[in-house]
C-alpha cells in the first residue's frame, strides 16, 4: 500500500511575538490526514519571509 505524504513549512504571521519575530510551523499531511505542530523556531519579519516553502510529497511505502 503507497501512502502520499506531503510536509509543508510556513510562517504564522498571526502569532507574532511583541518584539516582531514570527513562528515557523509545519504541516504533514499522511493521505489526507493533517497534523499542525510548532517548529519552536522564529524568524524575523525583515527576512523577506512572505510565500511558504513547500517540500516535494513524498511517495513512501510503509515500514513493515
Amino acid at each position: 500500500m503507497k501512502h502520499k505524504i506531503s510536509i509543508l513549512f510556513y510562517v504564522k504571521s498571526s502569532k507574532a511575538s511583541k518584539n516582531g519575530l514570527l513562528p515557523i510551523y509545519q504541516r504533514i499531511t499522511i493521505n489526507g490526514t493533517r497534523i499542525e505542530l510548532s517548529t519552536s523556531k522564529f524568524v524575523e519579519k525583515s527576512n523577506g519571509i512572505q510565500r511558504q516553502a513547500k517540500s516535494k510529497e513524498i511517495q513512501k511505502k510503509p515500514y513493515c
